[in-house]
């Protein structure tokens, strides 16, 4: 009877000893879970603020895009303003010279202007030469 109750009491030992490991491994493992929310504390308010930022950055590029695109629109329009400025200029002098347009202002391309005569040179205000 004895012996037997030896190893009943052997085999109590070791399961304590078996629970004494797992509790002990769990005390090390809360210190870890425990560092590791003190990290999580430090760098959360550090990803919120990175996220605003990258919706801020996100809602002023499309501000920019939208502002690019509408100065190329200006742009455009403005290209077409100046080139019905180039013409009606074209045509007033051709108009006040008696010209057919042919010699003049406008026998150039774009938007250098010249004149048949050197001495007319700037007589509209308009400089002769190449821009």
């Amino acid at each position: 009877e004895g012996g037997g109750r030896l190893k009943d009491l052997e085999s109590r030992v070791e399961t304590l000893n078996v629970e004494v490991e797992t509790l002990r491994a769990d005390a090390d493992l809360s210190g870890q879970v425990a560092n590791l929310v003190t990290s999580l504390k430090d760098v959360a308010p550090k990803v919120i603020l990175h996220d605003s930022s990258l919706k801020q950055l996100q809602h002023d590029l499309g501000e920019a895009i939208s502002r690019h695109s509408e100065m190329e629109r200006m742009v455009g329009n403005v290209k077409g303003q100046v080139q019905s400025l180039s013409l009606e200029v074209n045509r007033l002098v051709s108009e006040v010279e008696g010209t057919d347009g042919a010699t003049g202002v406008g026998n150039l391309p774009g938007s250098v202007l010249s004149t048949s005569n050197p001495e007319d040179e700037g007589a509209l205000g308009i400089s002769t030469s190449s821009v």
